[in-house]
């Protein structure tokens, strides 16, 4: 066998050297670069249940070495990115098993007699209440959605009036507006927690959530999405606790409240997960499932300067 010599020989030697280091150190494997997120200390600072047990750490201790080359890998030559962008949030004391006896979260265990999104809300709103140290409210009853057609735009005009082509604009405009909700429960998020709730619903996993956005086109055409990644709460090397990962979402609901696309974003998670342009059907570590928010039917109609509030608040 021909021992390899120059270039191939550094490499090989690089990559034994971070094989043997990453059978001594967890990276931070993280998916997707969070971009809009709360600046104040208060959104991001607190207590969580992550407690280290002894069980948890012995099974880091039992990875093949193939398993603590492919952690050397990717820390290697995502590691010092990942840290810059998405650092670890926790408090020294915290980092790290997660211990779920201690959480505030539902983890499936929903009433027997629901299934599913209805399962995930009503687990929220229970959650919610318990935390809060109250009772359980559902949020009933339908909202006046301020997108009603008057009768008038709807009629359908002789096709030679010369008002014929402003009124078929203005009817295309109203069947827009009219996808959006009544019933409260429908149009809007109550809390980041029933986001969390509704994220293990489809997926199985409290997933890390986060708004995206990027100007490729210019300011005025900014690209806006809605992403899941693949890092999850109760991964030993999630960056956040319980609580921050909970303000977290809080924040991400504020937003799509403010922007009316909650009832967009709530629909997409009430789906079956299925892949779509060429995307995977469930986040993976290297692999956002994204929903494109400039894609609701009534995005375009969002007035700009409630986009750039929440921009300005990151920047």
């Amino acid at each position: 066998m021909k021992l390899p010599t120059g270039f191939h020989a550094l490499v090989l030697g690089c990559l034994l050297v971070f094989a043997a280091v990453g059978a001594f150190q967890q990276p931070q494997r993280k998916t997707g670069t969070i971009i809009i997120q709360p600046k104040s200390s208060a959104r991001a600072v607190g207590a969580g249940p992550l407690l280290a047990t002894k069980k948890q750490g012995a099974a880091e201790q039992k990875k093949t070495w193939q398993e603590k080359l492919d952690d050397a890998l990717w820390d290697f030559i995502y590691g010092a990115r990942e840290k810059q962008w998405n650092p670890d949030r926790r408090p020294e004391g915290e980092r790290g098993a997660f211990d779920r006896t201690a959480s505030t979260l539902s983890w499936g265990r929903w009433p027997l007699e629901l299934e599913g999104a209805e399962g995930a809300m009503a687990a929220a709103a229970q959650a919610e209440a318990e935390y809060n140290g109250g009772a359980a409210q559902e949020e009933e009853g339908e909202e006046e959605s301020p997108y009603a057609a008057p009768a008038f735009l709807t009629e359908s005009p002789d096709k030679n009036d010369p008002l014929r082509r402003v009124l078929d604009e203005q009817a295309k405009i109203m069947a827009d507006l009219q996808q959006v909700p009544t019933a409260k429960h429908l149009r809007r998020f109550a809390s980041g927690r029933e986001l969390a709730e509704l994220c293990f619903a489809k997926y199985g996993q409290y997933h890390d959530l986060s708004v995206y956005y990027s100007d490729p086109f210019g300011k005025d055409q900014r690209q806006v999405a809605f992403n899941v990644y693949g890092s999850m709460l109760g991964a030993r090397n999630f960056p956040m606790t319980e609580f921050q990962y909970l303000a977290k979402l809080d924040y991400v609901v504020e937003m799509l409240n403010a922007w009316d696309q909650a009832w967009y974003v709530k629909a997409f998670l009430l789906e079956p997960p299925i892949a779509r342009r060429g995307l995977p059907s469930h986040p993976k570590w290297d692999t956002a499932v994204t929903l494109r928010l400039n894609k609701s039917p009534t995005w375009k109609y969002l007035d700009l300067e409630r986009i750039k509030e929440f921009i300005a608040k990151d920047n």
